[in-house]
């Protein structure tokens, strides 16, 4: 794929960092645009599995083209993908329904508040549940992913060789 080419020089981490930010940003909005629309109708953990399971397929599809490279068998390397995806959405779903019961937000927004940082308001949402699930959750699935999808140190070596055997020709 040309795009993963572009970006071989670029350290795995960084680009895993450039995936993820898309991700995340593709994530919130989406989730934002669901818990806006149908809050009064779901719960908030409800709302996050649902969006959360429709992101696996469009996640793995960026980090395919950003991180790991497109794989040879696309199907194969999202099904051997997907438990990280879906052990993150169990893992998110069952944080966001307890930071929800227990007012996280409302706490956090008391807090900055307090501090005059932040203005404490009738609709509060759940921003900061969602940004400290997306961390947890991103870690998780950062971890798990270099483990599934990494390469070792000694294929890396030997990609970079290649690479440059390949630039002096």
């Amino acid at each position: 794929m040309f795009l993963y080419s572009a970006l071989h020089d670029i350290p795995q981490d960084l680009r895993y960092l450039i995936g993820g930010t898309v991700n995340t940003v593709l994530m919130m909005v989406s989730l934002w645009m669901a818990t806006t629309s149908f809050k009064h109708a779901y719960s908030t953990s409800t709302i996050y599995t649902v969006i959360n399971l429709s992101m696996i397929p469009i996640g793995h599809a960026v980090s395919s083209l950003i991180v790991f490279g497109w794989p040879q068998k696309y199907i194969q390397n999202l099904c051997i993908n997907a438990p990280i995806g879906l052990a993150g959405t169990f893992l998110g779903s069952i944080l966001t329904e307890l930071l929800d019961r227990i007012g996280f937000d409302s706490a956090c927004y008391k807090v900055l508040s307090s501090l005059s940082i932040l203005e404490e308001s009738a609709e509060a949402g759940n921003m900061f549940t969602s940004i400290l699930v997306m961390i947890i959750t991103g870690l998780w699935a950062y971890i798990l992913s270099n483990l599934v999808n990494g390469s070792s140190k000694e294929e890396t070596k030997k990609q970079k060789k290649k690479a440059k055997g390949d630039k002096e020709l």
